[in-house]
């Protein structure tokens, strides 16, 4: 056993530190920006491989880690833009080693082959960090990794913005301020956090659209805010979306101004990318 775990240290080793190379082959997707800054760069930026856990503790696992490999890829979009990842239209469709060991599978009850649900956009929409995992190691002696599949972003550029003004603060009350509706679930001190008051906003389309939701005062100044929880429920064609925002102040009205992003679409970045490894 211990000479196993000896053989698994070393190939972790090596793996980790014997990245020479990357090759990315990609276009740009039909519907990307125009201009010489709206072509996106995509290239390979972390690595991590976890063998089995040594004599199968789980206490003993390398970087706190499950099993397998993951590789973090940077999509930098110069023009900016990128509002969110679309998970649920991203796929990968191959991950491999070069010598065709499928590393998507995974034995493990834990840990979620694939991509991530939301990974985090820079400000500006210029720069996302995706990591692509698989629940299995490379075989013995591979030297490179492959991943195929696409990337689809909600990309935007342009906004738009509504206002409803004097709005009282009680449940049920409507926001008409653009094209979605909303109305207050309920308003009041919040159960967690400091501030004063939570307003928890409800609707029935999805928010991918909004691009930002101010709160002002009687005297139109903006009181300082920050969302303090979200949840979006999906069944078939029926959404419900509750999103609350915390507020540094106390009031019994406001004026709501809600910003809209008029251009948005579907950005795909096609992905091509093979990892070389050596000594």
């Amino acid at each position: 056993m211990i000479r196993s775990c000896r053989c698994s240290a070393f190939r972790v080793l090596t793996l980790g530190l014997c990245m020479v190379g990357v090759l990315v082959s990609f276009m740009n997707g039909p519907q990307a920006f125009a201009g010489d800054d709206s072509k996106a760069k995509v290239m390979a930026y972390g690595l991590r491989v976890v063998p089995k856990p040594f004599e199968g503790n789980d206490m003993m696992r390398a970087f706190h880690a499950f099993e397998g490999t993951s590789v973090a890829v940077l999509v930098h979009q110069p023009a900016g833009g990128l509002i969110s990842f679309d998970s649920d239209s991203s796929k990968i469709e191959s991950f491999t080693d070069d010598k065709g060991k499928n590393l998507l599978e995974s034995t493990s009850d834990f840990g979620t082959p694939g991509l991530p649900m939301s990974p985090e956009i820079s400000e500006g929409g210029k720069a996302v960090v995706i990591e692509i995992s698989g629940g299995q190691t490379p075989t013995q002696g591979a030297t490179s990794l492959k991943v195929k599949g696409k990337f689809v972003f909600k990309a935007a550029s342009q906004k738009k913005s509504y206002t409803h003004k004097d709005l009282e603060l009680k449940a049920d009350a409507k926001i008409e301020a653009g094209p979605i509706p909303l109305t207050i679930g309920s308003a009041g001190k919040p159960e967690w956090g400091e501030e004063p008051l939570e307003i928890n906003l409800k609707a029935t389309k999805r928010l991918d659209e909004v691009a930002s939701i101010r709160f002002l005062d009687a005297d139109g100044k903006e009181i300082e805010s920050n969302e303090s929880g979200s949840m979006t429920m999906a069944f078939g064609d029926e959404v419900s979306v509750e999103r609350s925002y915390a507020l540094t102040k106390k009031v019994e009205k406001v004026t709501v101004e809600i910003s809209y992003w008029t251009d948005m679409k579907d950005l795909e970045i096609p992905v091509d990318l093979t990892v070389s490894l050596g000594l």
